[in-house]
């Protein structure tokens, strides 16, 4: 196996500049820092809290979105007066974005503060807002470029570029990065992409030290505290394991039993040590460790919206993400060449499917497309690297180019147009829950709404491209604040990389640091918060 995967990018260039290029044109026609309503306003509102107030209570906070991001629709539904058993302001979502952001929040509240000099701040000042939107535009970024570097290793370095390329384009992300970037999707495909190439890492060396399963686990729990649902990735380690005991038992190695069954405890230790900071928070908010805040009927685990899921037109995985079948292909692919590796990450977006088929709400809610797939992000550049190295040969290249450029072309006019027209939704509602539904058209209408806006992208490509309020489309002012943000943020997470390579930490000392993180949290969550 390890001859298969044989990393392919030895003596070759890395191409991560172009990737960079083509994000740096992406927040040129798309970025949009200034909306801010429904979850982001709970995913800001704790960061903000914690650190502005220090506190867990949202209250005061919800009130001050309403007059620094107003809607009038989000301030009606009045969700300060909607208290938990504890007499919280009720928070259904995971608390692991508003983590992520903190350590870019500490510093800039502080500075901002200090150069004011006004301690009256809200904290929904522009420079804040605007500086977590762009930390979420990088994170999505970093997703990609984490599947594009993963893919480098058993894939040819064109196709894991024109995967990575393409996976930046070809998702509801696109969405999500930039123009609601104060939701949760951006970050879930970063941390998701980390365990999924810690996990590989890990299993392509055969490391099979305890530290190396408790850091694992400590990554897939990271994941998992920013949407629950990414804990099933925890599959991945566990199907390793699983592998090594069931041949340690066919030879009757007892010990080699007992140390892969001990990896797997530390594993998924791992992952509960990092999830007690929302069992923390629940326990605040709801008074109890384990709930589920959206309620009981939030969840079917018969499954029964798997079908609507994969094939609906209102935001169903195939109809609006189909880079998903050419990376499943890849993916069968890669798991008959290395079925220790592939066939996990088949496992894993089965996972995905199944959880969400789950879902009363299957369909996302009011959001966009099927953002809940977000996570899926690297395993669907390896799949479609996968998918693309399959030949060498010059017409197989030009076929790939072809796809890419398609599935690209399909998310655009998506982006620009499905939203607001609610593409695949014009037919007569059904009602699911007593306070949602859905408009569901069949599958050719769907695809005749989506032919009828490229007259309209053709006749004009810029207005397709550039997005409205984004950089290229405002004054040269704003857009001008809005890329020194990102530059500024770029070169931060520049400095980390090269400091990381430089003074790569010794894993004991990360665990370390790790815990006395976590248990910092949760004193504080469960004593202050």
């Amino acid at each position: 196996m390890r001859a298969a995967l044989q990393n392919t990018s030895t003596g070759r260039s890395n191409r991560t500049w172009v990737l960079l290029l083509l994000f740096l044109v992406q927040f040129l026609v798309t970025f949009r820092p200034a909306t801010m309503a429904w979850d982001g306003v709970f995913y800001y509102s704790a960061t903000r809290s914690a650190v502005c107030d220090g506190d867990l209570r949202l209250g005061n906070d919800l009130r001050l979105s309403y007059a620094a991001r107003p809607d009038p629709f989000f301030e009606a539904q009045h969700y300060e007066q909607v208290l938990t058993p504890t007499g919280r302001v009720a928070s259904p979502y995971a608390i692991g974005t508003s983590v992520l952001w903190l350590p870019w929040f500490v510093p800039l509240a502080l500075a901002v503060r200090f150069a004011v000099g006004d301690t009256a701040l809200t904290c929904f000042e522009w420079p804040l807002v605007w500086t977590m939107a762009t930390v979420t535009c990088v994170y999505g970024w970093l997703a990609a470029l984490i599947g594009y570097r993963l893919a480098r290793r058993f894939a040819g370095e064109w196709a894991a570029l024109l995967a990575g390329a393409t996976a930046m384009f070809t998702t509801p992300l696109w969405y999500y990065q930039f123009r609601e970037p104060f939701y949760a999707h951006a970050a879930s495909a970063l941390t998701t992409a980390l365990f999924v190439v810690a996990w590989w890492r890990a299993a392509e060396r055969r490391d099979a030290r305890p530290i190396t399963a408790i850091l694992l686990g400590i990554v897939g729990g990271l994941a998992a505290l920013v949407r629950w649902q990414n804990a099933a990735y925890l599959v991945l380690p566990l199907l390793t394991v699983g592998v090594d005991v069931w041949a340690a038992t066919r030879q009757r190695d007892r010990r080699a039993m007992l140390r892969g069954v001990l990896r797997g405890v530390l594993v998924g230790g791992g992952a509960l040590l990092v999830l007690t900071v929302q069992f923390a928070v629940w326990s605040v908010f709801y008074g109890r460790a384990l709930t589920i805040p959206q309620g009981n009927t939030f969840m079917d685990w018969r499954a029964p919206w798997v079908q609507h899921v994969l094939f609906s037109a209102f935001n169903g995985l195939l109809p609006w993400m189909p880079v998903t079948l050419p990376a499943l292909v890849g993916l069968m692919r890669l798991g008959r060449r290395a079925p220790r590796l592939g066939i996990p990450l088949l496992v894993a977006f089965a996972l995905q499917v199944f959880i969400n088929g789950c879902a009363v709400q299957w369909y996302g809610g009011g959001g966009y497309g099927p953002r809940r797939f977000s996570s899926t992000l690297a395993i669907l550049v390896v799949g479609y690297a996968a998918f693309l190295d399959w030949r060498s040969v010059r017409w197989y290249r030009a076929l790939g180019l072809g796809v890419s450029a398609l599935l690209v072309l399909h998310q655009l006019l998506l982006l620009r147009y499905g939203f607001a027209e609610r593409i695949g939704g014009h037919a007569a509602p059904t009602t699911l829950t007593y306070d949602d539904e859905w408009h569901a058209d069949p599958l050719p209408q769907f695809a005749q709404q989506m032919a009828g806006y490229l007259p309209q992208a053709a006749r004009q490509p810029l207005q397709t491209l550039i997005q409205p309020e984004s950089p290229l489309s405002t004054s040269a002012s704003p857009a001008a604040r809005q890329v020194l943000l990102l530059a500024g943020v770029l070169s931060v997470v520049g400095l980390v990389q090269m400091g990381w390579r430089r003074w790569r930490p010794h894993p004991g000392v990360l665990l370390v640091v790790a815990v006395a993180l976590i248990a910092a949290a949760d004193w504080w969550i469960v004593t202050q918060g």
